[in-house]
């Protein structure tokens, strides 16, 4: 809605994206029993700025 000098949106905003290489195993879970070995060659990083909904208000502003 806007009012209160609130900003209504929330998300993110990514700011950078790129994929690393690397080399692990990663054990992913089949059943309760049993996992599956897989080599992980490569990971995505994203860095990102939160854009949550935050008090917009200037507590300096002596206009309102």
């Amino acid at each position: 809605c806007g009012e209160c000098g609130c900003n209504t949106t929330q998300g993110y905003l990514k700011v950078l994206e790129f994929k690393h290489s690397v080399e692990f195993f990663s054990f992913n879970r089949i059943d309760e029993n049993r996992k599956a070995k897989q080599l992980i060659t490569q990971i995505t990083v994203v860095v990102a700025l939160d854009v949550g909904a935050w008090n917009t208000i200037n507590p300096d502003d002596e206009s309102e």
